[in-house]
């Protein structure tokens, strides 16, 4: 079963299990006469909760699997002249440091409820309230071990582009798995805000979600930089190198272009023809990002931002439609 329905599955099932363990118990959200379900706010965390627990697994297994495909990717363009680099790894984060991510759950509570005694009061643990907190401690912790997998699989990327033998400055297909596997991992922590931009009717929650949000945006951006930070150096080293071959050949030196890219030209390079080549060299960029991956990350930028507007319209509408 893929990963996105084994994470719909067992979102469904928890439900089912919140529906039948509130038959037996009466008014388990504590709802106020004429309040509509949706408006009450531990049946709207629970969802909430519900979703992320189910999202935070499936988004981290294809985040590795995305990781698996780019190499995959990278180790046909490159040829086995790079299986070496292709090798090198970093050390990741220890596994237990996902448990450390536990300790949201009590930080958003008492920012949301601003009251501490309140979860020591009779009749607080009812189905709303143990929903939420049984499924938030497993959700931080899933978050956990996503943000060790970004920051795992970013490092790797990065060593891969710095142990990479040679790079091509000119021809640049090999740079692909790079940003395909960068903007996939921004995307997928792009959408955690959008998740819990549903909380946003409820005053409390205009801290927290923020604060995830701007959370969110770091692992991102983390995922974003990260993984090309290695073959931006890389390409930055070529540069200088074919840069200072071209001016060696300036000054005259006979074999200067032996290690360049106009090695291969059978007739010599005029003055003219250095300078012009040392200009062109000089402007190529060191990101791998093309003018359509950058299009296409604003585009991501927008799913959230999309998600909240879209939220708030439907909110506006409904309220109307009611009164």
């Amino acid at each position: 079963m893929p990963a996105w329905a084994t994470a719909l599955a067992s979102a469904s099932a928890v439900l089912a299990l919140v529906a039948l363990a509130s038959l037996w118990i009466e008014n388990p959200w504590k709802m106020d006469p004429g309040d509509s379900l949706a408006a009450n706010r531990d049946f709207r965390l629970g969802l909430t909760i519900t979703a992320l627990a189910a999202y935070m697994p499936a988004a981290r297994h294809y985040l590795l699997r995305a990781a698996a495909r780019n190499l995959a990717a990278l180790r046909r363009v490159l040829g086995p002249e790079a299986e070496a680099a292709l090798a090198a790894r970093t050390r990741w984060l220890p596994a237990w440091v996902a448990w450390l991510f536990v300790l949201v759950v009590p930080a958003t509570a008492l920012t949301i409820d601003r009251d501490p005694g309140l979860y020591f009061r009779p009749g607080y643990w009812a189905v709303g309230s143990a929903w939420s907190w049984g499924l938030g401690l497993f959700s931080a912790w899933c978050l956990g071990r996503a943000v060790v997998a970004t920051l795992g699989v970013s490092r790797d990327f990065s060593a891969i582009g710095a142990a990479l033998p040679k790079v091509d400055l000119l021809d640049r297909p090999w740079l692909a798995p790079f940003t395909s596997q960068a903007l996939f991992m921004a995307l997928l922590w792009l959408l955690v805000p959008a998740i819990w931009a549903v909380n946003l009717v409820d005053a409390p929650f205009l801290i927290v979600v923020p604060a995830i949000a701007l959370a969110c945006l770091g692992f991102g951006s983390a995922a974003l930089l990260l993984p090309t930070q290695g073959v931006r150096r890389r390409l930055a080293e070529a540069k200088e190198g074919e840069l200072a071959a071209v001016h060696a050949a300036l000054r005259g030196e006979e074999a200067a272009l032996s290690r360049s890219l106009l090695a291969r030209r059978r007739e010599r390079p005029g003055v003219s023809d250095l300078v012009a080549w040392a200009r062109y060299v000089r402007e190529l960029s060191t990101s791998p990002f093309t003018q359509a991956t950058r299009l296409r990350f604003v585009l991501y930028l927008a799913l959230p931002l999309g998600s909240w507007l879209g939220g708030a319209l439907v909110d506006w509408l409904v309220e109307r439609l009611l009164r």
